[in-house]
């Protein structure tokens, strides 16, 4: 179960990276040159990385506070959200909330990986491996979508079964949100 939600998590999340990002704001901001896309689909990419070194350590204080299944959780479903407001016109703040709470979850993963789990090596290895896969598999796919009239309906899907799949598991942690 773990494994299909790093997958999908990070193939919605990598779908949006490849030429979405440019697509979605195209939508949102027909007036902008695609200097002004290129340099916006930058930003937010630069955005993604820095904001992987400075969230680190919050997500690791408040797993350490509040449970790991819970931040784990609630990070998946604050994608979640990010993605639904992209999806459907939001999109500056959909990607903003998207990169953020992606690079929580990232960084709680492995540990959300390994827990009660007898080989802690193998449990990570095997959640790299889906993620990995996830974000190639989105990566790929990312540029086929943009032919298709109907993303908001795609990331919607997506979206959709991503809560399903965070409910699932966050039942099966035997854990509460706070």
């Amino acid at each position: 179960m773990f494994n299909r939600l790093a997958f999908l998590g990070a193939f919605a999340v990598e779908g949006m990276l490849v030429v979405l990002i440019g697509a979605l704001l195209l939508d949102e901001k027909p007036n902008w040159s695609p200097i002004e896309i290129t340099a916006a689909a930058s930003g937010f990419l630069s955005f993604r990385r820095i904001c992987s070194l400075l969230i680190s350590p919050f997500a690791g204080w408040s797993a350490d506070r509040y449970g790991l299944p819970n931040i784990y959780s609630a990070s998946i479903l604050l994608i979640c959200l990010g993605l639904l407001l992209a999806a459907n016109g939001w999109v500056v703040a959909g990607l903003i909330i998207v990169f953020t709470f992606y690079n929580v979850n990232s960084s709680l993963a492995a540990g959300a990986a390994s827990v009660r789990m007898a080989d802690v090596t193998q449990a990570v290895s095997n959640n790299a491996t889906f993620r990995d896969a996830g974000s190639a598999f989105g990566a790929l796919i990312g540029g086929f979508l943009l032919t298709n009239d109907h993303l908001s309906l795609i990331f919607t899907a997506i979206t959709l079964l991503l809560i399903f799949l965070t409910w699932v598991y966050h039942r099966e942690s035997k854990a509460f949100l706070i």
